[in-house]
């Protein structure tokens, strides 16, 4: 289920919608909502989900995704040529977790701004980038990050407050409440729990570890 998130899309549409070149970013916790709201809202972009790995797969596995798309790059290009290839023909590439280059290749962010400086006047790409570990985003837009003042608009997307998360629920108000509260209103936890009536069935899955939830918590604070 996708709701709320009127603003946000309105925002991104305008922005997409611009004749000129664009850097977005969209932060947020993970699985609050921001590759649903990308793909809702992006129809024609180039999807890819940046993982941790060796970085010469990393860089051959974007290659292939933009083949794929029709973006003919050579095998063995360089990080700087994937990007002004992308700039030059005005494509709308999305890089989801983008904030894992900082391990996989920790130059990336300078070599996109140095891109971005180059020959953003000439192009009308679109570069949208998403990231869960806002502290490690914002580094990279901070004063002396090497994006700083690149980005064109930051979306940073929030839980669902009650009205709009309580509709995931087919239960009595109490127990919507009670439902809310257990998922914070994260969109994610939101659609696993909306199955329950009670919250405390919801729990007792929750303990016997047939709700997926467990390595959120860790995995937040070692990307932080």
């Amino acid at each position: 289920m996708f709701v709320d998130r009127e603003d946000e899309i309105k925002a991104l549409k305008k922005e997409l919608e611009k004749d000129e070149f664009s850097l977005i970013t969209i932060t947020g916790r993970r699985r609050v909502g921001k590759t649903t709201l990308v793909k809702m809202t992006v129809n024609k972009g180039i999807y890819f989900y940046v993982y941790y790995g060796d970085e010469k797969i990393v860089k051959n596995e974007l290659i292939k995704k933009l083949h794929a798309s029709g973006v003919n790059i050579h095998p063995l290009a360089s990080w700087e040529e994937i990007f002004r290839e992308v700039m030059e023909r005005n494509e709308i590439l999305i890089l989801d977790e983008f904030q894992r280059f900082l391990r996989v290749q920790p130059s990336v962010p300078s070599i996109l701004q140095g891109v971005i400086d180059d020959i953003k006047y000439k192009s009308k790409a679109k570069i949208v980038l998403l990231g869960s570990s806002i502290g490690m985003m914002e580094k990279m837009f901070s004063y002396a990050g090497a994006l700083y003042g690149r980005r064109t608009l930051n979306i940073n997307l929030k839980p669902l407050k009650f009205r709009y998360a309580q509709r995931f629920f087919n239960t009595d108000f109490k127990n919507r409440i009670r439902l809310y509260s257990m998922s914070g209103g994260t969109p994610g936890y939101l659609e696993k729990f909306s199955k329950y009536s009670k919250p405390e069935d919801a729990l007792k899955d929750i303990i016997s570890k047939k709700i997926d939830v467990w390595d959120d918590p860790p995995n937040m604070i070692i990307s932080e």
